[in-house]
């Protein structure tokens, strides 16, 4: 540790065996004392010496002095504080990393689905009514439905259609992506199922359905 400027304010010089040493208080490790030449009057200079903190946090003070021959002390008090507490550890500057390209996921990921188109209601008469059914999932969330057949001039505006007369007989058609037109011949026989096209742009899912009158629901 650095000391204070100590002067000679006296009219001799200090005597040769001059020291700095203990006198109370909290007597620290000594690691390194400074030898002190006699110093001429009015003269100063800066007194540096090395001491080794106790383990134990706390306040700690030791008051030091001149002193020469058989123990000739001289001189003002010096005193030397330290506390011992934690030691602050700077945090790490974190280092930069490349930030990962997300991975896009197609968005449906499960297969193309649709429900049975059913009855959402009914005049009071029962003679015209809506077929409406749900749908999800495919390749994409470009949907289109179809009535009877597909093709383009079937297409509806939405998972619903308007009908009148009963019963209602007609396919539904619920397709997920940009179709090709025409529809390779060997897409969707039977009275329902899935096709999906070979290049998995595209896949549709359909049902046959037979509605009568006696399957509408209560009037709304």
């Amino acid at each position: 540790m650095t000391g204070p400027w100590l002067q000679n304010s006296g009219t001799c010089a200090w005597p040769e065996d001059t020291a700095l040493v203990f006198v109370s208080g909290d007597e620290l490790e000594v690691v390194e004392v400074p030898t002190l030449e006699p110093l001429p009057p009015q003269a100063s200079l800066d007194v540096k010496m090395s001491l080794r903190a106790p383990a134990a946090y706390g306040s700690y003070t030791g008051v030091w002095q001149l002193q020469y021959g058989d123990g000739q002390r001289f001189g003002d008090d010096l005193k030397v504080a330290c506390v011992v507490g934690p030691t602050l550890t700077p945090r790490p500057t974190p280092t930069p990393t490349a930030s990962p390209t997300p991975e896009v996921s197609p968005t449906p990921v499960q297969p193309l689905w649709m429900s049975i188109p059913g009855l959402a209601w009914c005049d009071d008469s029962k003679t015209k009514g809506q077929v409406t059914w749900g749908y999800g999932g495919g390749p994409s969330d470009e949907y289109h439905f179809f009535y009877n057949r597909l093709s383009p001039d079937y297409e509806l505006p939405g998972p619903y259609q308007d009908f009148t007369g009963f019963p209602k007989v007609d396919f539904y058609f619920t397709t997920s992506g940009p179709i090709t037109w025409p529809v390779p011949e060997n897409c969707c026989p039977g009275d329902n199922g899935r096709y999906v096209s070979p290049d998995g742009s595209y896949e549709i899912v359909w049902y046959h359905v037979w509605l009568p009158a006696n399957q509408c629901p209560a009037q709304r």
